[in-house]
């Protein structure tokens, strides 16, 4: 069953209910006993818990596996990692992104990156399964980036393109996620809200044109310490759900909340209300309505 030490991020639920994705350090060998793994590894979860199958199997220091993200049709998990790029190479200085099917087969490196400060994490389904959405702090042709950019990858033509080219620092874009419909990408920032200003102290939650980078902010905090995260459209992209530090009722929590946007009516809803610290409440990876 689930092992609240096991888990190193949330589990995602896949979108056919058929298995769990967990990020996990539990040990390779089965064996209760033994101690935890040295990195973690991608597992997939039976719907009961009941299930472990290891399908990164990583046991290395430094070699983690993080972030997974399952495909509209169940049947194949993207994730970012730090494992060789080869079977028996070096460990690379950067997270690339990898896909591997849900059966634990055909293991690929989209990205490629050895060297430091290059990292792509998050990635994240269009809804046709055809692509991915993904952060990454790669270079933008020449030109070494500062700040976490927007890009994609197009399973058809097998390429990774930026979205955003922002290099200079402060301008960070991270955990996007797509609308259901494909025409929308929400995601947070901590760039300027205007043009010319300054970087925000927190993390704002972003909207953009999914075909091309026209974003807004639907969130405007500037305080220190009221980071808004995690983003994720509703079934029907009528609400984007995410959670953080926003102030309730005019106070900053010392716990995180959830909160709702209804995009329709441009209004926020705090669905928890929790101001004391150890109280928080996170938003489950793809878990919205």
């Amino acid at each position: 069953g689930w092992a609240a030490k096991d888990l190193v991020q949330p589990p995602r639920l896949a979108p056919n209910g058929s298995y769990w994705v967990a990020v996990s350090t539990r040990n390779l060998s089965g064996n209760p006993a033994d101690p935890d793994n040295l990195c973690s590894n991608i597992w997939s979860v039976s719907p009961d818990g009941s299930t472990w199958t290891a399908l990164t199997t990583r046991s290395m220091a430094g070699q983690d596996s993080l972030d997974p993200a399952i495909s509209p049709d169940s049947s194949t998990i993207a994730f970012a990692s730090h494992q060789p790029l080869t079977g028996g190479g070096a460990t690379p200085n950067s997270y690339n992104i990898w896909t591997i099917q849900s059966n634990g087969t055909g293991e690929t490196a989209l990205t490629s990156e050895t060297n430091a400060n290059r990292d792509s994490r998050e990635p994240s389904f269009h809804p046709s399964g055809g692509g991915l959405v993904f952060a990454s702090s790669k270079k933008i042709g020449a030109a070494t980036s500062q700040s976490y950019n927007l890009w994609k990858y197009d399973f058809g033509s097998s390429t990774a393109t930026h979205f955003s080219s922002d290099t200079t620092t402060d301008m960070d874009r991270r955990q996007p996620r797509y609308s259901n419909d494909g025409t929308l990408l929400v995601y947070v920032s901590i760039q300027p809200l205007t043009s010319g200003g300054s970087a925000t102290d927190s993390y704002n939650i972003w909207v953009s044109d999914a075909s091309t980078l026209d974003e807004s902010p639907l969130t405007t905090v500037t305080t220190i310490g009221q980071d808004v995260l995690h983003p994720e459209f509703s079934a029907d992209d009528a609400y984007i759900a995410f959670d953080g530090y926003r102030p309730v009722s005019i106070m900053t929590p010392n716990s995180s909340n959830i909160w709702v946007y209804d995009i329709a009516r441009a209004t926020f809803t705090p669905i928890t209300q929790n101001r004391n610290a150890g109280l928080d409440s996170w938003l489950m990876p793809g878990s919205t309505w």
